[in-house]
């Protein structure tokens, strides 16, 4: 075995075990409220009570407060540098955000918003901060947005819509919304917003799981709204995660959660079973585990997939977790109290395949298929010499997230689906240049931005792999073209705006200048 594969395997190996072992907490506070339009109250006296409250808690917060779109963008890319595998990342942002088409943007203290097409040239994209934390490849993300209030900017804007879309994480990922999607949130009355002043209440209290810190802020957001505002949870966790530590509180704690309120959590958190309460001799027994569409045998007897919730008498079971690809988990657990979880940590099986071309494979393979986390490293004779990938896979297929570094000296940061670029992703050219944004099979394709190595940037549509669409070229020394381009070349009526900002109607014709007629 050569050194190289030795180490791609330790490699693979080292980051599938990371799952359970601790990390830092670390948390990224943004609060923006002095707007020039559509001032707002709070967001900054949040962001600083999260802040002390995240510091007490043993997180390490780095607070931002009234920040213009660079500094924010400066900010996420410099603390997600600082993220390492095992650490739990908590993200919070306060202040105006909007939707448009699906997607979330969060609005810096200078945006200058004066028509829809202005919205993603003037903010942050969501998008932008859950992938730049997916590249951290942290194993905890918890995402709070407290950015559904009304929308401040003129009737011109009307293309966006009020409050914030739902959006999924990546996995491992829980998004608090201050209300439901396509709602809006309100400041408040007093120094904190309704959403994360009853956060404030409940984050501290020891015994509460992440999931029940919500429950009750969601149920007081509700109560004290009457029902105006109602909170919004989206979680892929896969663990438990205690904000003030796992101790049970010296009083029983009780809440209620209105029965109109949606929340991912409520799905798989322990059940209160009456039953156990009652009787002394038996115990409410919660099963979870790390994964999905796994099956779990007690003494033999099987009762699906976790988690779930039942009553048995007290004492000693053998209990097995399996599912294809994984190691099987079988521990002889005792029963003794009145309420008991058990939670299965379950591993993968790492292999390691030679083909006959000379490609080599590092991970795990379900039904001979690649599938999960893995490395892929092809042969230095075929089609693809010497490239590698490291990323998830399902059904022998790269699709989740992961890195393609080429031979070239080209690097792919991202998502793919059936086995192409498809979504969000980053991509280093091997000249220099860089490009953030879509990606459509293979291509890029979307909204991105690319910046080239002799210091031009552009930002705007892409078809196919070339701008294509309307989009904003600026060049080195300051100067810009605001306007459509066709197969990568300006063209059409657009604003030019000289290195000294003096701006003019142009037009461009294949790529040239030529008088308004």
């Amino acid at each position: 075995m050569t050194l190289q594969l030795l180490v791609a395997i330790l490699f693979v190996c080292t980051s599938i075990s990371s799952w359970a072992s601790g990390g830092d907490r670390q948390a990224l506070i943004i609060g923006n409220a002095n707007y020039q339009i559509g001032a707002l109250k709070n967001p900054v006296n949040d962001a600083k009570a999260l802040a002390g409250s995240l510091e007490k808690l043993g997180f390490s917060v780095t607070l931002l407060t009234d920040a213009d779109k660079r500094k924010m963008q400066q900010a996420i890319r410099s603390y997600s540098k600082s993220l390492k595998p095992d650490d739990v990342n908590l993200f919070y942002y306060a202040g105006h955000g909007v939707q448009q088409e699906n997607r979330n943007y969060l609005i810096p203290l200078s945006a200058q918003i004066e028509t829809a097409a202005d919205v993603e040239y003037e903010s942050v994209m969501l998008d932008f901060v859950l992938d730049t934390f997916a590249q951290a490849k942290n194993r905890q993300n918890i995402i709070l947005l407290d950015a559904c209030r009304n929308n401040p900017y003129k009737s011109e804007s009307r293309g966006l819509r009020r409050g914030l879309a739902q959006t999924d994480g990546p996995k491992g990922t829980f998004i608090a919304y201050a209300t439901a999607p396509g709602a809006v949130a309100l400041d408040g009355q007093g120094e904190h917003g309704v959403f994360t002043g009853a956060l404030l209440e409940h984050i501290d209290q020891q015994g509460l799981s992440l999931e029940q810190v919500f429950k009750q802020t969601l149920a007081q957001v509700n109560k004290e709204t009457q029902g105006k505002q109602v909170p919004w949870i989206s979680s892929s966790f896969y663990e438990d995660f205690y904000f003030a530590g796992k101790q049970a509180p010296s009083t029983t704690v009780s809440y209620a959660v209105s029965s109109d309120l949606n929340s991912a959590s409520q799905q798989g958190d322990a059940q209160s079973n009456p039953a156990s309460g009652s009787d002394p001799n038996l115990t409410a027994l919660t099963m979870r585990s790390n994964i999905y569409y796994d099956e779990v045998f007690i003494d033999g007897r099987s009762y699906g997939a976790t988690p779930f919730s039942l009553t048995l008498p007290k004492g000693d079971y053998e209990i097995s977790v399996l599912r294809d690809g994984f190691k099987t988990w079988q521990q002889v657990i005792k029963l003794s109290r009145t309420e008991q979880v058990v939670w299965a940590q379950m591993q993968r099986q790492i292999k390691m395949v030679s083909y006959k071309n000379g490609d080599r494979f590092v991970g795990t393979l379900v039904d001979k298929k690649k599938s999960g986390k893995g490395l892929y490293i092809y042969s230095k004779d075929g089609q693809f010499a010497g490239d590698r990938f490291y990323g998830e896979y399902e059904k022998g297929q790269r699709h989740g997230f992961g890195t393609y570094i080429a031979s070239s000296g080209e690097r792919y940061v991202g998502a793919f689906e059936n086995g192409k670029r498809n979504g969000t992703g980053t991509l280093n050219f091997a000249n220099g240049d860089q490009y953030y944004g879509d990606f459509l099979n293979g291509q890029r394709s979307g909204t991105g931005s690319l910046i080239y190595r002799n210091g031009d940037t552009y930002y705007g549509e892409f078809t196919k792999g070339v701008r294509d669409g309307w989009g904003v070229y600026t060049f080195s020394n300051g100067s810009e073209y605001k306007g459509p381009f066709v197969q990568g070349i300006r063209h059409g009526n657009a604003t030019c705006i000289s290195a000294e900002k003096t701006e003019v109607v142009c037009r461009y014709d294949n790529g040239k200048r030529v008088a308004i007629q």
